[in-house]
C-alpha cells in the first residue's frame, strides 16, 4: 500500500512516513499542495494525508481541488486531515468534511 504525505514542515513527514513505514505502508512525500496536485498525476495512492495549514495553497484549497480532479482513481480517496490539536475546536470537523477531507 502506497499513500501520499503532503505538509510543508519536513520533520513531519519523516515522522509519519516512519510510523507509516513501521506498519508496511509505503510513502510519498510533497511539501506544497501545489506538488500534491502534479503528483496525483504521476501516481495512485490509496489515501492521501494533508495538512491543512500549509503557505500559498492551504490544505483546505489542496482537498478542494483534489476532490474536482478529472482523475478517476481520486474518487472517493480518503483525504485525511493532519493537524495539531489546537485545531480539533468545536465545528471544524464539518468544515473539514465540508472541504473534502
Amino acid at each position: 500500500m502506497r499513500v501520499l504525505l503532503v505538509d510543508d514542515n519536513p520533520d513531519n513527514l519523516k515522522l509519519l512516513g516512519a510510523l507509516l513505514n513501521s506498519c508496511g505502508i509505503e510513502s510519498d512525500w510533497c511539501i506544497s499542495g501545489e506538488e500534491a496536485l502534479e503528483q496525483v498525476c504521476v501516481r495512485e495512492y490509496k489515501a492521501i494525508f494533508l495538512d491543512h495549514m500549509m503557505p500559498n495553497m492551504d490544505g483546505m484549497e489542496t482537498a478542494r481541488e483534489l476532490r474536482v480532479a478529472k482523475i478517476e482513481w481520486l474518487k472517493g480517496i480518503p483525504i485525511i486531515a493532519m493537524m495539531t490539536t489546537t485545531t480539533t475546536m468545536s465545528g471544524v470537523r464539518d468544515m473539514f468534511i465540508r472541504n473534502g477531507f
